[in-house]
């Protein structure tokens, strides 16, 4: 999933200047929803550990931060046991949704559109 309907590519890198707080506020709303409805983890590879988000708590510890001064151990690793998946971030405003079955979980979906961001398959897994 991602603020555009595709892979950014390098001809498409300028795109990424362009983010705006508004767009920030899309995967904001996506990570409040998800931990609003699903009991999900955070991931964390330097402790080796899982962290259950719980709706009332900050969630800034989850929200994407759009500085670029964070490393890849940094971002965000969450797993749904009950769909079966991990959402994992990417640097360029890409989180990228690892699951079992096919197609993607249809609630999760749902909820990406809710948020106003796009998804899109990988024509490699199809």
């Amino acid at each position: 999933m991602s603020l555009w309907d595709g892979w950014l590519g390098k001809e498409r890198y300028h795109l990424l200047d362009e983010v705006t707080r508004d767009d920030d506020a899309k995967f904001a709303a996506f990570w409040r929803a998800v931990a609003s409805e699903f009991d999900a983890y955070t991931v964390d590879l330097d402790r080796n550990s899982l962290d259950l988000i719980a709706p009332s708590n900050d969630l800034l510890t989850i929200e994407i931060i759009s500085d670029g001064s964070r490393t890849a151990n940094e971002f965000i690793k969450l797993i749904i046991p009950s769909l079966d998946c991990m959402i994992t971030e990417e640097w360029d405003y890409t989180l990228i949704i690892w699951h079992r079955t096919q197609p993607a979980p249809a609630r999760l979906l749902e909820l990406v559109e809710q948020a106003g961001l796009k998804y899109f398959l990988d024509s490699r897994t199809q």
